[in-house]
């Protein structure tokens, strides 16, 4: 059994990591941007912009679950990550063309990408790795560090951006930095074809069929974690809403 991670973790890495701060980057920003009546913002009220933000990160987590089943059944996994970057990076150039039908198509394009991105790179992660390798959750643990980074950095890029080149540019550069990240996942591509599954005679992953019990003893297992991070999640995104406005009304700039 192998001893060293396979090549294939690093590009995988960085895509996520590229990806990872775009996102972040659009979260520090989205409600603001809503709300902003100064520098060429949409102009909406608190209540509308509430929504707004909310019903994003519904269908944010919402998505990979149609995203996941579609790339396992239909398109595969690399694929799927590559479609799901182009629409991402078309939806946040968009959003940075004022106006609001471009930000509500850009938003559109931006979580439908989403749903194909990520599920699927997490899952080639896990296919870089045979069965019962003990390398595998040493792996996510490094993929996972490649979220933190991206999320470090997306905050102070996105308030440089704002406050000195305006909105455009803090959403033009969430775009280019998924280019980067689809740059990136193309260029190694060859380092993660085994992490593929399709159902086609190319697929190079085999898939290990399960007994009932044992995915009924999965799925209970998965329950059990849903409603431990839903409240989590439910916490940790009011970092986007609740704790943007407190400290906009709360702190000297």
């Amino acid at each position: 059994m192998a001893t060293k991670h396979p090549k294939g973790l690093k590009p995988l890495f960085f895509t996520e990591m590229w990806e990872r701060l775009g996102f972040y980057l659009i979260v520090g920003i989205l409600y603001l941007y809503i709300i902003d009546t100064e520098r060429g913002g949409l102009g909406m009220s608190n209540a509308s912009a509430g929504e707004i933000y909310g019903t994003y990160l519904a269908f944010v987590y919402f998505t990979p679950f149609l995203g996941g089943m579609i790339a396992d059944r239909f398109l595969g996994y690399r694929r799927s990550v590559f479609i799901g970057g182009i629409l991402m990076s078309a939806g946040l150039f968009l959003m940075g063309v004022p106006g609001v039908t471009f930000f509500v198509v850009g938003l559109v394009l931006l979580v439908v990408g989403n749903g194909f991105f990520k599920p699927n790179i997490s899952v080639m992660v896990g296919n870089l790795y045979p069965e019962g390798s003990p390398l595998k959750d040493n792996a996510f643990n490094i993929f996972y560090m490649g979220i933190n980074v991206g999320a470090l950095f997306a905050p102070f890029a996105a308030e440089g951006l704002r406050q000195t080149l305006g909105w455009s540019w803090a959403f033009g550069a969430s775009a280019v930095g998924m280019l980067i990240s689809l740059a990136i996942f193309q260029t190694f591509k060859r380092h993660i074809l085994h992490a593929e599954i399709s159902h086609s005679d190319e697929s190079v992953v085999e898939v290990n069929e399960i007994s009932p019990q044992e995915s009924k003893q999965r799925v209970l297992a998965l329950i059990t974690i849903f409603a431990i991070v839903v409240v989590f999640w439910m916490s940790f995104h009011q970092n986007g809403f609740t704790l943007t406005l407190w400290a906009r009304d709360n702190t000297s700039e």
